[in-house]
């Protein structure tokens, strides 16, 4: 290959990549691990938001207490 053939890569930052740029840059070389990892979160999501206690009318009177008492 030849100079002209190759394309630099510009250093837009000094000293090492960012934590995020690292992040970034994993998750364009790993392109199935990213779609398995969505996957996953929306699958334990749907499971989770099945299972999710949820009245359709809740309850919105104050609760009740009744005490029993005996007369001597």
């Amino acid at each position: 290959m030849s100079d002209a053939e190759e394309t630099p890569t510009p250093d837009l930052a000094s000293g090492p990549p960012s934590f995020a740029n690292q992040i970034v840059r994993a998750s364009l070389n790993q392109k199935f691990l990213v779609v398995v990892a969505a996957l996953v979160l929306i699958g334990v999501g749907s499971w989770s938001f099945t299972r999710l206690p949820v009245d359709a009318y809740p309850d919105l009177s104050p609760p009740m207490v009744e005490i029993t008492t005996q007369w001597p």
